[in-house]
């Protein structure tokens, strides 16, 4: 009874538990249809929701193509339209680079003609300080002149002596003469015969002193106004220098080459006075050997006397020869000295007469050369002086012979000289002036691609009347006003190309800016259909997770259909085996095991579903994000659009 009580007893506990797991299990189902429901649902809506997307990714992708598209066509035609533009701004680039390589060409040469201009302003500044060097070295060569004039006028004194010891020869001559006189009865014929050519020797030597007197005279003359011109176009060329413009003062200091070179004809002239003393030497030296030649013929005359007073008396004789002998050896003793004192002397002076002929031969030579240099009117206005000084020596010729002091020379002509000098000097200055304005307008002419005919007033003011000088101004006043105008417009139509260059290097620069912003929006259209690319394997992969959780929970259910029949077919195995009878084994623990591993992997698979729900979720969203992503680079892309069209309008 007892071992019947125990298994009633256990077969109650075990219904009891059938009906516990069988109500556990009821639950369960009813927890899993529930959640096979909702999964269901959520799965439906999150297809729903997809398709919805992929639709509306489909539409917008169609239409970014046809938005694309239209864009590549536009691009297309405002690229031609381009290039159209770029090949012309080309062709306008070449010829302005052209033109800029002439200008620039022009601008080289310009500049070549200042730097040679600037190397003729510093050859000019070269020579004009040469030639102060030279000034001042004739400065010091006049100096020395005018010691050499000092030595000429002590020379002259000397000569003056000379010819105070020559009139005292004449009157010892006249004196022997007188005496020989009385004893000449049968010498007369003798005498009268060398007496006329001795007549003719010093009246000869008289001419040719009163000649190089003369021409002394003439050259110091000659060579005093010269030197007053000097000194007054000095003068002159001081207080010009401060009135007169730079350029001016230029070509005065050009000019004062011309002073130099008077300078070189007043040292020729200097020469020639040196010259003119030395033959002031030579002629004394001869009037020197005269004078011993009279004396000889005085001693001779003299012996012949005595030879007549011996034959005619003794006594007589005695007594005029001791006289006689005594005043010769009075006469004869200083002549002796003077003689050899003058041999000495006259080597010398031979000496330095060569040495000055030789310096008067290269001297003519240099005035030779001068004269051919120089033009025939400036040699006509040097000559006045000239041939006044030849007048003057003229009539000199005609008076007779006068003694010259240093103070004699004349000082009347220094103003017409120093006026002559200074319209000389001027001249010039217009000359050089004149040829450098020309030379100016010629470039210029060059420069600004101008005729000669264009400019009127090219014509020189040297060789006209005031009237026509005073129309010439007038055109020369023109022509600057032309020259001035056409600067101007060649400046005005530099600075329009300057403006075009500019505008269509922005032109340039804006077409350039929109082709980088048509290969961009190109490079995100690539990047937004990989991007679409993308979500649309996404989606096929996410239907195909979509249909492979489908058939898992087809498996699932017909997991749990096999498990309630082999539930169903348990329980129906233990209603018979209570219908049967129950026996006293001992209950196994296997099946508590079975049921609690089926409750962990139920709960496994719920926990895998509700995983992949998230997952799923989570997918969705990032689609959404996706698709917002799209939407919003259309709008810019479409907003780029609309304003690169106006822009577009504006370029062409």
């Amino acid at each position: 009874m007892q071992k019947l009580e125990d298994t009633n007893m256990q077969s109650r506990d075990l219904d009891n538990r059938l009906e516990v797991m069988q109500r556990q299990f009821e639950k369960e189902k009813l927890q899993a249809a529930e959640g096979q429901s909702e999964m269901k649902n959520t799965l439906m809506r999150q297809l729903e929701e997809a398709t919805a997307d992929l639709q509306s990714v489909r539409q917008t992708e169609s239409a970014l193509r046809r938005d694309i598209e239209n864009l590549k066509a536009e691009w297309q035609t405002e690229m031609e339209k381009a290039k159209i533009q770029e090949a012309e701004l080309k062709k306008m680039l070449r010829e302005l680079h052209l033109k800029e390589e002439e200008q620039t060409k022009k601008i080289k040469q310009c500049e070549e003609r200042e730097a040679m201009a600037e190397e003729e302003q510093r050859q000019h500044r070269v020579e004009v300080e040469e030639y102060r060097e030279q000034v001042r070295q004739h400065a010091f060569t006049i100096v020395a002149m005018e010691n050499q004039i000092n030595k000429a006028k002590w020379s002259e004194e000397r000569w003056r002596e000379m010819e105070d010891q020559r009139d005292l020869l004449k009157e010892q001559l006249k004196e022997a003469l007188d005496r020989l006189e009385g004893f000449e009865s049968k010498s007369a014929s003798h005498t009268s015969e060398k007496q006329p050519e001795l007549d003719q020797t010093v009246t000869s030597l008289r001419a040719s002193l009163a000649l190089s007197e003369q021409e002394v005279v003439s050259q110091s003359e000659i060579i005093n106004a010269l030197s007053r011109d000097l000194a007054l176009a000095h003068a002159r060329l001081s207080d010009m220098t401060g009135e007169l413009s730079e350029q001016q003062k230029l070509e005065l200091e050009s000019h004062k080459a011309l002073v130099i070179d008077q300078r070189i004809q007043l040292s020729t002239l200097t020469n020639k006075l040196s010259m003119m003393s030395q033959l002031v030497q030579q002629k004394d030296e001869e009037t020197k050997t005269l004078g011993v030649k009279l004396r000889q013929t005085e001693e001779e005359l003299k012996n012949s006397a005595a030879a007549k007073r011996d034959m005619e008396s003794t006594s007589l004789v005695l007594f005029q020869t001791s006289r006689s002998t005594k005043d010769v050896a009075v006469m004869t003793a200083p002549n002796d000295v003077i003689h050899q004192g003058s041999k000495h002397k006259g080597h010398h002076r031979e000496k330095a007469i060569l040495q000055q002929k030789e310096g008067l031969q290269d001297m003519r030579e240099r005035i030779r050369a001068l004269e051919q240099k120089w033009p025939s009117k400036r040699l006509g206005q040097q000559r006045e002086p000239e041939k006044q000084g030849q007048v003057k020596t003229q009539r000199l010729k005609r008076r007779s012979v006068t003694p010259v002091n240093g103070s004699a020379f004349p000082e009347a002509l220094t103003e017409a000289a120093r006026e002559r000098t200074a319209r000389l000097d001027m001249s010039d200055a217009l000359e050089l002036s004149e040829r450098t304005y020309l030379e100016l307008v010629r470039v210029l002419c060059e420069a600004l691609e101008l005729s000669d005919n264009e400019l009127s007033g090219c014509a020189s003011l040297q060789h006209l009347p005031p009237d026509e000088r005073q129309r010439i101004v007038s055109l020369r006043q023109t022509d600057l006003e032309f020259v001035r105008s056409r600067f101007d417009l060649q400046n005005s139509q530099s600075q329009k190309q300057e403006l075009l260059l500019q505008e269509n290097q922005r032109e340039i620069h804006t077409l350039r800016e929109r082709g980088e912003l048509w290969t961009q929006t190109q490079a995100e259209l690539e990047s937004v259909k990989a991007e679409l690319e993308t979500q649309r394997r996404e989606m096929e992969n996410l239907q195909q997770a979509l249909q492979d959780s489908v058939i898992q929970l087809q498996r699932n259910k017909q997991e749990r259909d096999v498990t309630n029949r082999n539930n169903r077919s348990l329980n129906t195995e233990k209603m018979d085996k209570r219908r049967v009878g129950h026996h006293n084994c001992i209950p196994n623990d296997s099946y508590e095991k079975a049921s609690a591993v089926k409750k962990r992997t139920s709960q496994m698979r719920l926990k895998k579903k509700a995983s992949e729900v998230d997952n799923l979720k989570k997918e969705m969203e990032q689609k959404q994000q996706i698709c917002s992503v799209v939407s919003g680079l259309s709008s810019p892309l479409q907003a780029s659009e609309s304003s690169r069209i106006p822009l577009l309008t504006e370029a062409h």
